[in-house]
């Protein structure tokens, strides 16, 4: 399933969603999802962009679906996923996880990395998804 999709808010979508043992990943987990474990295009019934622990002890998976998303009511970069985080780098900037399987089949290069979005404006609001993070217990 691919999910909702989900207007940026000053507060964490998750967590208003969801409850309080839930929220959004920061920008830095995202990275480190990039840089500690090992990626994949992953076919669960329509593609998926995955990360494997390295190590022995950690060989868990998470799995992001292709999810476009929405400027308004209009679907952009189909065959592309991006996922929010809660880490905005400026007042309309937002740092997201984007993806795209096509792009290593085209041999053009990295299929996945960290950008920036803008979260728009009025009817043309940026509409993403979000892969939640389940809270530690204290």
């Amino acid at each position: 399933s691919k999910g909702e999709y989900y207007e940026w808010t000053s507060g964490d979508i998750v967590t208003s969603k969801w409850g309080s043992n839930w929220r959004m990943p920061t920008g830095a987990e995202l990275q480190a999802l990039k840089d500690n474990c090992t990626p994949g295009w992953t076919n669960y019934g329509g593609w998926c962009l995955t990360f494997t622990g390295k190590s022995e002890d950690y060989k868990n998976e998470i799995a992001f679906p292709i999810t476009a998303y929405y400027a308004g009511s209009n679907i952009q970069a189909e065959g592309h996923l991006y996922y929010w985080s809660s880490t905005m780098l400026s007042l309309d900037d937002v740092e997201v996880l984007w993806g795209c399987r096509d792009y290593l089949e085209d041999g053009i290069g990295e299929t996945y990395q960290m950008q920036t979005i803008g979260i728009g404006s009025g009817s043309d609001k940026a509409k993403l998804c979000v892969r939640a993070v389940l809270n530690e217990p204290k």
